[in-house]
């Protein structure tokens, strides 16, 4: 409550200032000077600088003078203050109207943004050219009935998101089985996997020495987000994934992004 009438105050002050093309120490000086002309009129005729002696009567005409000035002048302050008043809540409604439909607005964008991404978003363009490079690798990678390929994912927390994200949206345009990344609480060895020579800023892309088409992807997702080749692969047994003809290990690191955002 208190905060809102000093508001309310320091914007009717700010309006009548503004109307008035003037300053609070220009308000003030008003009051100073007149006091100041008072008091130097009382010097002269004190000391007979002006022809006149009867400092009682100087003092009682000037007195007046000077209180029918400062009267005068408070008078116009509180009056305009007052014509501010009413003018400064308009404002402040119109400001806050303002603000509620910006925000409005920026609410929608938001909503909009939860479930579409805009070609303008660096991310719509990061994504399109990983799909792209993960269907140009089941091209490379295809085989007489198939594809035969898989794919490993592993991340710290810090980039579990990001991993899954790609993981997820690669399945399609790969054809490739796709494994992980696993929840460290849930997969203690994922946890091994993961951290075990694992890079921080980089995807430590594993692969065979000889895979043409691993080759091929590590240079498209190495133009759009920062690898690391490696040939050595997971300990862990994976099953039926390890003797896929075109196996891939992605190892993020717990500090990766995109490479436009290194920029």
């Amino acid at each position: 409550m208190l905060t809102s009438i000093g508001h309310l105050i320091a914007s009717a002050w700010q309006l009548e200032l503004s109307w008035r093309s003037a300053s609070t120490f220009g308000i003030v000086a008003e009051f100073v000077t007149a006091i100041v002309i008072f008091v130097w009129s009382l010097l002269c005729i004190r000391n007979g600088w002006l022809g006149m002696s009867n400092l009682a009567t100087s003092l009682r005409d000037y007195g007046k003078a000077l209180l029918v000035t400062l009267v005068g002048i408070a008078s116009v302050i509180v009056l305009t203050f007052f014509a501010a008043v009413p003018v400064a809540i308009y404002k402040d409604h119109e400001s806050l109207r303002a603000s509620v439909r910006a925000l409005h607005e920026e609410s929608m964008e938001l909503e909009k943004r939860r479930h579409i991404l805009f070609r303008s978003d660096p991310l719509f363009v990061d994504l399109s050219y990983m799909l792209q490079a993960f269907a140009s690798f089941r091209n490379a990678a295809r085989v007489p009935g198939g594809y035969d390929c898989a794919v490993y994912i592993t991340a710290p927390k810090e980039t579990f998101d990001l991993a899954l994200m790609i993981g997820n949206l690669s399945v399609g345009p790969s054809g490739c089985s796709t494994l992980g990344p696993f929840d460290f609480n849930v997969d203690p060895i994922a946890e091994k996997d993961a951290l075990g020579g694992m890079v921080a800023n980089k995807i430590v892309f594993h692969q065979r020495a000889d895979d043409v088409p691993a080759n091929q992807l590590f240079n498209n997702l190495g133009n759009l987000i920062q690898c690391k080749r490696s040939y050595v692969l997971p300990s862990t047994p994976l099953g039926l994934l390890m003797n896929s003809k075109h196996f891939i290990w992605l190892q993020f690191g717990s500090d990766v992004r995109w490479s436009d955002q290194l920029r």
